[in-house]
């Protein structure tokens, strides 16, 4: 059994600040020639960046957006992510690395909604990815840990999803949009 740990450092002067909800879209999973796949998500960890796991290699990389559906990868500054719509959604993945390109076709299309729910006096915000298309699905649900990092668990999120699973990610209360009430005092 392989486990890995991923753990960058980005001083918020090297990375452009980008919403939860302008980076939505990007999520997914792509995939390129010869069956080779990455999946993106969103991971609060790293100041709410997308980071990617290559689903054949299991190498890990974070993206810092330098244009309009443009990013490059934190660590290798050659290497650009353009993102390309059809009919106002995204559908493909063209990774630049150096001279060469290759493009990718974004599959296990997914639905993500804002959810809420209550724990005793605190009202607990999160979001729901689930499969596209009918029908119930397994849900596997994410915590974070301590401090102040939120309910973006990177490419978790889109892994589980393209295996079918849905995914409860959630700010613990006191963080993110959460709320934590101590009797009638609230943090």
């Amino acid at each position: 059994m392989h486990s890995f740990f991923f753990v960058y450092g980005v001083s918020h002067a090297q990375q452009k600040s980008v919403s939860r909800n302008e980076l939505y879209p990007y999520e997914g999973t792509y995939e390129f020639e010869n069956g080779y796949r990455i999946t993106l998500g969103i991971f609060d960890e790293l100041n709410q960046s997308l980071v990617y796991l290559n689903l054949n290699t299991l190498k890990l990389g974070a993206l810092i957006p330098v244009a309009a559906n443009k990013f490059r990868d934190m660590n290798d500054s050659t290497k650009i992510f353009s993102f390309k719509f059809k009919n106002n959604k995204i559908d493909r993945l063209e990774i630049g690395y150096n001279t060469v390109k290759s493009t990718g076709k974004k599959v296990a299309p997914h639905q993500v909604k804002q959810v809420s729910f209550q724990s005793g006096t605190n009202l607990i915000k999160g979001d729901l990815y689930l499969p596209a298309g009918e029908g119930k699905h397994p849900v596997v649900i994410f915590a974070h840990g301590s401090g102040p990092s939120t309910r973006g668990v990177g490419f978790f999120t889109t892994f589980f999803l393209q295996l079918g699973i849905g995914v409860l990610t959630f700010d613990k209360q006191g963080a993110g949009e959460s709320t934590w009430r101590l009797g009638n005092r609230k943090f």
